[in-house]
């Protein structure tokens, strides 16, 4: 059970902290000698770190929900719309480079180095973006980077928050829709793992369970840190750590 444990904290922290969660399991798998962990683990996993989310941005759920109702909200629901499309679209024709770049520790490395470089691109952004809110083309930006993250090293939260940043938007809004429009992404892959597994047994049932439960606790506290991380513009010890595990890697 305390692998199971252990597997919801990691992808709880690694899931919104800009250091890839897939890069790490990767790395676990190859290095350390640890089995995959299956669908079923890995729909647990990715619940958790949705329910993490939803808590976390109920307030702004909440307002795009009723927006629409009340006559407003419409462009905010279309501009997390538009960020999207391009993983609906781009992620099935990549799924077979995708899936040969997780069986391979140098793409890690580099997928690593190349997060390390998206961060120190966006800390050298930091205080000079002054945009309050996504426009459209910043919202496609944020888009087309979120689908790069599909690469295992790469930090879906660490390369979205910087196209938002390198596109003119301020860390804390930058920080703020790059969570939201991570929702339908985790939502895909929770239900995308979920359709393949059969229903577990009793006994499996409590380790999913128990894996689901710590990857809401970590992925929470991981929110919480990444957003004040954001707000205060130190990304890069983040991008000091994907630098060295990137080099050690790729040596």
């Amino acid at each position: 059970m305390i692998r199971y444990a252990v597997l919801g904290l990691v992808q709880g922290l690694t899931e919104f902290l800009p250091i890839s969660s897939s890069g790490h399991l990767v790395l676990a798998q190859k290095i350390l000698g640890v089995d995959p962990p299956g669908l079923a683990v890995e729909a647990a996993a990715h619940l958790g770190t949705l329910l993490a989310l939803l808590l976390a941005f109920r307030h702004d759920l909440a307002r795009l929900a009723r927006g629409p109702w009340e006559g407003k909200g419409w462009r905010e629901v279309g501009l997390l719309a538009l960020a999207t499309f391009p993983l609906v679209v781009l992620g099935p024709i990549l799924h077979n480079s995708v899936e040969e770049a997780f069986g391979s520790c140098k793409a890690v490395g580099v997928g690593l180095l190349v997060t390390a470089g998206t961060l120190a691109l966006g800390q050298l952004k930091v205080g000079r973006a002054r945009g309050e809110s996504v426009g459209w083309g910043q919202a496609l930006g944020v888009g087309l980077a979120q689908v790069a993250s599909l690469f295992p090293g790469i930090s879906r939260s660490g390369v979205t928050v910087c196209a938002g940043l390198v596109l003119g938007v301020r860390s804390p809004e930058a920080a703020r829709f790059a969570f939201l429009v991570g929702i339908p992404a985790i939502a895909g892959a929770s239900g995308f793992a979920l359709a393949q597994t059969s229903w577990p047994g009793p006994e499996q049932a409590f380790a999913l369970v128990l894996v689901a439960a710590t990857a809401f606790l970590s992925g929470s506290l991981a929110i919480r840190l990444f957003l004040e991380v954001a707000r205060r513009g130190y990304l890069w010890p983040f991008a000091v750590y994907c630098l060295i595990l990137g080099l050690l890697v790729m040596l």
